[in-house]
C-alpha cells in the first residue's frame, strides 16, 4: 500500500513544468590555484590527457568521488564540506571530457575513465581509499573494482549506481543519444536530462535547475554519447560478481532513471554488501537527501 501511495505521489512531482535557461560554459585553464580553502589539481594521464580534481586534504580516510552522467566534481558540493569538517581526505573528480576536464580523441569509455581514477590516486600517493560512484560514476567505480585497477581500493559506495546491467532501458539510452547529437544543449536538457532529477521529496520547494544545467553544459557531447552508449551496451554483471571489496549501497526508492530494482541486483551480485534505501529520493540522493546521504558515506569511511 505504501509503494502505491507513493508512486501517486511521484507522478504528480514529474507532472511539473521545466525550465532552463541557455548559458554558454567555458573549460577552465589547466592550473592549479586555491581558492577559499579549496585546492584545484589537474593531473596528467599517459596519453597528455589533463584530468581535474578538488582535493580537500584531510588526515581521514581518503575518500574519491566519482560523478554521474552529465554532472561533475561540484554534483558534491552537499557532501564535500560535511566530510571536509570531519577531517576526511576527499577528492572529487571531473572525468576526461567534463567539467574542468580536458578532452581527447577517444578514451570515453569504462576502462579509461577508471585507469584516469586510478592514476590520480596513485599521483596522490593515497592508501586505503574508499571509493564513491554516483550514477555512470558507480558503474565506473563497479569497473574499477571488479577489474582490479590499481591501486587497489579499500572500500565500495555504489550511489544511485547504473549497473551492472542497464541493457534493459536500451531504447531509452538511444533516444537519449540521438537528442544529444541533434538538437541544442539546452533542449537536450529539457528533453532527456532534467525529467530525470524532478524532485519527489515535499521539502524539495525550489529546485535547482539553472545549477544542474550549468553541470550538464560542461559535459562535451562526446563524453556524453559515450557514456550513454556504455549504459546502453556493457553487462558487467559477471564482473560485479567478483568483487570481494566491501560495499555499501544507496539508492532512492523512486528513482525513475536508474529504477530501485537495480540496487538489489548489485547487493545479490556483491557478496556481504549493504544497502541503505533513501526513502524520499529519485536518482538525486546527493541533493533531495543530502545531509542523510553524507552521514551515511561518514558513517561508512570511519
Amino acid at each position: 500500500m505504501f509503494f502505491r501511495i507513493t508512486a501517486k505521489k511521484y507522478r504528480r512531482a514529474i507532472s511539473c513544468r521545466i525550465k532552463a535557461k541557455k548559458r554558454t560554459t567555458y573549460f577552465a585553464a589547466h592550473v592549479v590555484r586555491t581558492q577559499g580553502g579549496i585546492m584545484d589539481r589537474y593531473f596528467t594521464m599517459d596519453d597528455g590527457t589533463k584530468v581535474y580534481a578538488q582535493v580537500e586534504e584531510g588526515d581521514g580516510t581518503p575518500i574519491v568521488l566519482v560523478h554521474g552522467l552529465g554532472l561533475n566534481h561540484d554534483m558534491w558540493r552537499y557532501q564535500i564540506p560535511y566530510l571536509k569538517q570531519r577531517d576526511y581526505y576527499v577528492v572529487a573528480i571531473d572525468l576526461r571530457g567534463v567539467g574542468n576536464s580536458g578532452l581527447s580523441l577517444t578514451g570515453y569509455s569504462y576502462e579509461t575513465w577508471a585507469s584516469d581514477i586510478g592514476e590520480i590516486i596513485q599521483q596522490l600517493g593515497l592508501h586505503n581509499v574508499m571509493l564513491a560512484g554516483c550514477s555512470i560514476g558507480g558503474a565506473i567505480s563497479m569497473y574499477y573494482t571488479s577489474h582490479g585497477v590499481n591501486p587497489p581500493i579499500d572500500r565500495l559506495a555504489l550511489i544511485s549506481a547504473a549497473g551492472p546491467y542497464m541493457g534493459f532501458r536500451r531504447y531509452f539510452w538511444q533516444m537519449s543519444i540521438d537528442i544529444i547529437s541533434s538538437v541544442p544543449r539546452d533542449v537536450a536538457f529539457q528533453q532527456f536530462f532534467a525529467a530525470s532529477f524532478l524532485p519527489v521529496s515535499p521539502t524539495a520547494l525550489e529546485w535547482p535547475y539553472q545549477w544542474i544545467y550549468d553541470m550538464f553544459a560542461s559535459a562535451s557531447k562526446e563524453a556524453m554519447i559515450a557514456g550513454l552508449t556504455e549504459l546502453r551496451d556493457r553487462d558487467l554483471r559477471q564482473d560485479v560478481a567478483a568483487i570481494r571489496t566491501t560495499t555499501r549501497i544507496f539508492h532512492g526508492i523512486w528513482d525513475q532513471l536508474v529504477p530501485f530494482r537495480v540496487s538489489q541486483e548489485q547487493r545479490d551480485l556483491i557478496i556481504g554488501s549493504i544497502r541503505r534505501p533513501f526513502l524520499w529520493s529519485g536518482h538525486a540522493i546527493f541533493l533531495e537527501e543530502g545531509d542523510k546521504l553524507s552521514s551515511e558515506l561518514h558513517d561508512f569511511a570511519r
